[in-house]
């Protein structure tokens, strides 16, 4: 029974809805509602990637067809971004196994993640060799730098950190982040179509 507090929620093309909460036995589970019933989706407890147990659900966000959600399991060991679509759940970044341009994932940025209308999931995650970026996940499973901290921007500008992420319906990617241009420190937004 949920006990209370919706601490995130998200809505998809189709209007069903997925949230976050805190259950009566001292668990946060995500909750799946297609307007009829509400169906528990996953929580902290649960079995995860090699028998570790979820330990926190972070963040959901909707779009299209479907909803995202981030994991953390064995107390943080392992970090995954998974998606729902009303029936299944199943993981598409994973730091035991995904790679940006070769390097693994170590977690996610700020908990962040949205989803465009088109199926592309963006996120904000640190890597293994100490960078913190901006990434894509496409619909074919592959996943694309968008910029990382200490890249150089379009202004000539270099990142030290994003902030901040949304996705447009086509799957356009807007982000804010912390950046220095001749020595000066300032925050920027930002218009990418990864490719």
């Amino acid at each position: 029974m949920i006990r209370w507090g919706i601490q995130t929620l998200a809505i998809d093309e189709n209007g069903n809805v997925m949230f976050i909460a805190n259950t009566s036995d001292g668990h946060v589970a995500a909750y799946y509602w297609n307007g009829t019933a509400v169906q528990r989706v996953i929580g902290t407890g649960d079995t995860g990637p090699s028998g570790l147990t979820v330990n926190e659900v972070s963040n959901v966000s909707g779009g299209g067809s479907g909803f995202v959600v981030m994991l953390a399991f064995g107390n943080y060991q392992v970090r995954e971004l998974r998606a729902f679509d009303g029936h299944q759940l199943r993981t598409l970044e994973s730091s035991d196994t995904s790679l940006f341009d070769g390097t693994g994932l170590s977690w996610y940025w700020e908990n962040e993640c949205t989803l465009s209308a088109d199926g592309t999931v963006h996120c904000q995650a640190q890597t293994q060799d100490g960078l913190a970026g901006v990434y894509a996940h496409r619909t074919d499973g592959t996943d694309v730098i968008v910029a990382r901290s200490r890249d150089q921007l379009p202004a000539g500008e270099w990142m030290i950190m994003p902030l901040m992420i949304d996705s447009s319906a086509s799957g356009q990617l807007y982000f804010s982040a912390d950046v220095i241009l001749n020595g000066v420190e300032s925050l920027a937004l930002y218009e990418a179509t990864p490719r």
